[in-house]
């Protein structure tokens, strides 16, 4: 996570794409708390109907968020 931060503060955007079911994400959020607070945007695969590795959810996140698929990691 400190890396996370590290970027964040350099004004890299930061993105979540999971993976994950309503009930998780609950639990999932909560250990990532700290790091909700430098997240520029989140997918979450209940929210959109898509999983990975489809990539639908992969262009939903680059689409939702203007972002280029070859500036990203």
């Amino acid at each position: 996570q400190e890396k996370i931060f590290e970027w964040a503060q350099l004004g890299y955007g930061i993105y979540i794409l999971s993976t994950t079911s309503e009930i998780f994400y609950a639990v999932e959020n909560a250990c990532l708390l700290p790091m909700t607070k430098v997240l520029t945007g989140k997918i979450l695969s209940y929210e959109v109907g898509y999983a990975k590795p489809d990539k639908s959810i992969y262009q939903k996140l680059l689409a939702q968020y203007a972002l280029q698929a070859n500036q990203c990691v």
